[in-house]
């Protein structure tokens, strides 16, 4: 596998051995797609090479969110039947961007999401070329669901401040832990939801973000226009890229996924 990875960095330049980042959420209109987005131009405006990646296939497209629903550039229609080996950067080069952030939307027009295939290809090919591959994964269809976990060590699970989000939060949990992924839990709060050490406290874990209630972003959304971020939202997404890239590298270093999924990072 060395001698072949060698070759391809002769052939495709070097290769960045990039972070695949999947964002669940535990319940519809948490914000996963708009966390998953700002996260993609936060590491970016990090100076990281960050990529954003939908596979979601009944969300509309992520480009609406993003103001790209006009823009040229290839969608999963255009890469559906794409598999095996995708030369590194070449996917980068035919996708619209957001804020300097490669987009690659669902469409709104069916089929419009990934195969399995052509989700490994995607981000075998991402991880080469970018530092982070974010997936907004809120509602990723089981068999596309195994080619996101396949390639990733920690998942970010986003968690609404009302009850029955935190409720079906322990269940989408249970089930990343069984695929031995660490697990980074970010509260989204809300104008009336109940306290954030609540939602600690039912997870039995400390989240490790929490992102403050940005009444203008559901609207600006709707809109193409994501606002400018509040530096508490943007600190809480540098924080949790510095988490999730500091868990990712201890796994690496101990070759790769433990067996016993764990939250991250302050279990009880």
């Amino acid at each position: 596998a060395w001698l072949v990875d060698a070759f391809r960095e002769c052939v495709e330049g070097p290769v960045r051995h990039g972070i695949v980042l999947p964002v669940f959420a535990s319940s519809g209109g948490v914000g996963a797609s708009t966390l998953s987005a700002n996260l993609a131009l936060v590491a970016t405006r990090l100076g990281r090479r960050g990529l954003l990646v939908d596979a979601d296939p009944w969300g509309g497209g992520i480009d609406l969110l993003v103001g790209l629903e006009n823009s040229p550039g290839a969608r999963w229609t255009d890469v559906q039947h794409v598999s095996g080996h995708l030369p590194a950067g070449h996917l980068d080069a035919a996708l619209p961007r957001a804020g300097g952030v490669p987009v690659l939307s669902c469409s709104r027009v069916q089929p419009s999401g990934p195969t399995a295939e052509s989700m490994a290809a995607v981000l075998s090919s991402a991880r080469r070329s970018n530092d982070v591959v974010v997936v907004d994964s809120s509602n990723v269809v089981d068999e596309v669901y195994r080619a996101v976990v396949d390639e990733c060590r920690v998942a970010v699970l986003l968690v609404g401040d009302h009850v029955r989000s935190v409720a079906s939060a322990g269940q989408v949990a249970a089930r990343l832990k069984r695929e031995g992924l660490a697990i980074v839990v970010v509260v989204a709060t809300s104008a009336r939801g109940i306290p954030v050490d609540a939602v600690g406290q039912a997870l039995e874990t400390t989240p490790t973000a929490v992102l403050p209630f940005v009444p203008s972003m559901p609207s600006r959304a709707d809109d193409g226009d994501l606002p400018p971020l509040p530096k508490a939202y943007s600190a809480a997404c540098q924080h949790l890229l510095d988490a999730v890239h500091d868990e990712h590298h201890d796994r690496t270093k101990n070759d790769g996924r433990v067996s016993d999924g764990r939250l991250l990072a302050h279990d009880r």
